[in-house]
């Protein structure tokens, strides 16, 4: 079972793709539409593959830089598309004949979001569930349920520690990460994960009642400070909004 790491340049960001090559080849996430060409091809060719070769794309969830290859790759391969929209549940897993993916539901960033682990190495792919301090694409950590983020976090911790989770890779370059967790790092980015959601809750509601989302995102920017400047000034407001839906249901 052969594996590689793919980082397409992305703004100031990259996106964060996995390879799993075999008897079935497998392409985690399909990052932004315009990595189709030149990027995937020479990405590909470096393991004797085309698009042609690719059998199945698994996305760890709908948002655009995570999907936006799906449409040409099926074009050119008639690759399937797995995901929780398409078929994928909870401890599903996809057989390649020379590696196997257990399919895990964490949601937290989003409702659909799906890591990856390949069951014998260890390899553990998950997408943008744990963003640490955030990325310079927004600035902080970016989700929109922190109660589902705070289990998800809890969950994945009980799968390294059963010996299951060998190596993390991310999707884009999470804060002081270079987007890869060595095993036994990952109990503390798993603690950073956890005590940024708690921190960012305690700083929302410590902001007036009345306050506008846009300046309560770019007060939790400047609260929590990764860099001098974001892709996307107003994401931070997608986790504003978060905050304060969980405050609204207490």
């Amino acid at each position: 079972m052969k594996y590689a790491y793919l980082k397409y340049p992305w703004g100031s960001e990259w996106c964060g793709m996995m390879l799993f090559c075999g008897k079935r080849n497998i392409l985690l996430d399909s990052a932004v539409e315009e990595a189709f060409f030149p990027f995937l091809y020479d990405e590909l060719k470096k393991h004797d593959l085309t698009v042609s070769d690719i059998d199945i794309i698994a996305n760890t969830h709908s948002h655009g830089d995570h999907i936006g290859m799906n449409e040409k790759i099926v074009r050119f391969s008639g690759a399937e598309v797995l995901s929780f929209q398409h078929g994928l549940q909870d401890s599903s897993v996809i057989d390649g004949g020379d590696w196997r993916l257990e399919a895990i539901h964490t949601p937290g960033h989003s409702a659909d979001s799906i890591s990856f682990l390949e069951l014998e190495s260890g390899v553990f792919f998950s997408g943008d569930t744990f963003e640490g301090r955030g990325t310079r694409y927004a600035g902080v950590a970016l989700y929109n349920d922190p109660a589902a983020l705070l289990q998800t976090i809890e969950k994945v911790r009980c799968f390294y520690l059963d010996g299951r989770i060998k190596k993390m890779y991310l999707s884009h370059a999470y804060h002081e990460t270079g987007g890869i967790i060595d095993g036994a790092d990952v109990p503390s980015y798993l603690d950073l994960c956890r005590d940024t959601v708690l921190a960012y809750d305690r700083f929302i509601r410590s902001l007036p009642e009345d306050i506008d989302i846009s300046e309560a995102g770019t007060l939790l920017r400047k609260e929590f400070f990764i860099c001098e400047e974001v892709m996307n000034p107003r994401a931070a407001e997608s986790t504003v909004r978060a905050h304060l839906r969980l405050k609204a249901a207490l």
